[in-house]
């Protein structure tokens, strides 16, 4: 499908809707091309588990596919789910929802990715580390730097040295290429 020329922008169709913008606002559009969510929003991102971050005003919250308040604005930054979690973001902290709306890790760390194979990486300011969905410290370590999992290993910054971790935290004897963003 491709997003009528009457819209300034328009994302890629993910679970078959597309992001689409117009004069500055957002909304969305289905397979067919139909406004199903109208152009409100200031900035929003694609639907997963049947909802999706929008910012109204000056704050994200989550709307459904028909575009009803699952969550409402509160939080300065909001991500797609994954893994059933969201990643949020109160003031400079981060924190994590369920698709029910409840903050399940309270907005509690100056860094936070989205999980990945149940492992989020987090901050609290000092250190990187990794956590699981319920909070708990699943791979504890000095890291300067930590990145998501990408199938059994993670690159870590130790020492000033870039490192392969596996999934129990143990040092792997191989040196890794850090990722450029």
């Amino acid at each position: 499908m491709i997003v009528p020329p009457k819209y300034d922008a328009g994302s890629q169709f993910v679970n078959g809707f597309a992001v689409v913008m117009l004069n500055g606002l957002r909304g969305f559009i289905n397979a067919d091309g139909t406004e199903i969510i109208p152009l409100h929003y200031r900035d929003a991102h694609p639907f997963s588990n049947a909802c999706a971050p929008v910012k109204f005003d000056q704050l994200y919250g989550y709307i459904d596919i028909i575009g009803r308040w699952m969550i409402r604005p509160q939080y300065d930054e909001a991500y797609p789910f994954s893994n059933h979690l969201s990643r949020v973001k109160k003031g400079k902290l981060y924190g994590f929802v369920n698709d029910a709306g409840k903050e399940v890790i309270e907005c509690q760390y100056t860094f936070a990715s989205d999980f990945v194979d149940g492992l989020a990486v987090v901050s609290d300011g000092q250190h990187y580390y990794f956590i699981n969905s319920s909070n708990k410290t699943m791979i504890q370590g000095s890291y300067e730097r930590a990145f998501p999992f990408i199938g059994n290993k993670a690159i870590v910054v130790l020492k000033g040295k870039k490192r392969y971790i596996n999934k129990t935290g143990q040092l792997l004897n191989e040196t890794p290429v850090l990722p450029k963003f």
